[in-house]
């Protein structure tokens, strides 16, 4: 009788104790729960939502390569229009010389007429005749020098024939080789030798 006294009695602490430890557990295992799906909620946030930093930074960003070429043909630099005046020079021509023409703009120098007459280029000789062309057409000009009135000329010179360097303010206008010239007299002299006193314009054509 006294084991099942001893029994009873140890059975009925057990579940005493059990009673009193029941909300112990449930408190611990609630908490553990709750402590395990905070620490899984701050995890996915973490790994998901971007930082404040990273947002902040991104629309800033900019790029640092260097602009590409474009491709294709680069357009042709424009060229110069018709009439654009390249020099206007004073010049003295003497006898047997010449003035080779380009569409340059520096004042030509006087060559020997033979130089002039074999260079290709339209040139402006003084011969025997006078002021004559090699290898482009001369005009006597009726009027003031410009690029429009020798553009206009009309009273061209044939082969053999010259404007008289005796004939101030005379001007022979000059076409070929992409220009036009105009070369005015200013004065002559015969002595000590034969020279014609010029004022040379050259345009582009």
């Amino acid at each position: 009788m006294s084991g099942q006294g001893n029994g009873s009695r140890q059975s009925g602490d057990d579940r005493k104790g059990f009673r009193e430890l029941g909300p112990v557990w449930i408190s611990a295992i609630a908490a553990l729960i709750t402590a395990v799906v905070a620490a899984a909620a701050f995890f996915l946030g973490h790994s998901t939502a971007p930082s404040a930093h990273d947002s902040a930074r991104t629309p800033g960003r900019t790029s640092t390569e260097p602009a590409r070429p474009e491709s294709g043909p680069k357009p042709a630099p424009p060229t110069s229009s018709h009439g654009t005046e390249l020099i206007t020079c004073p010049i003295d021509l003497a006898y047997q010389y010449g003035l080779v023409l380009k569409p340059v703009a520096r004042c030509p120098m006087p060559v020997n007429l033979m130089q002039a007459a074999n260079s290709g280029a339209v040139s402006l000789v003084f011969s025997d005749e006078g002021l004559q062309v090699a290898n482009g057409r001369i005009a006597e000009l009726d009027s003031q020098a410009s690029y429009a009135a020798c553009k206009g000329a009309t009273r061209y010179l044939g082969l053999g024939q010259a404007i008289k360097p005796e004939n101030i303010d005379a001007t022979a206008c000059l076409t070929g080789d992409g220009i036009v010239v105009a070369a005015t007299i200013v004065s002559f002299s015969r002595y000590p030798s034969s020279y014609a006193s010029l004022r040379l314009t050259v345009w582009t054509d």
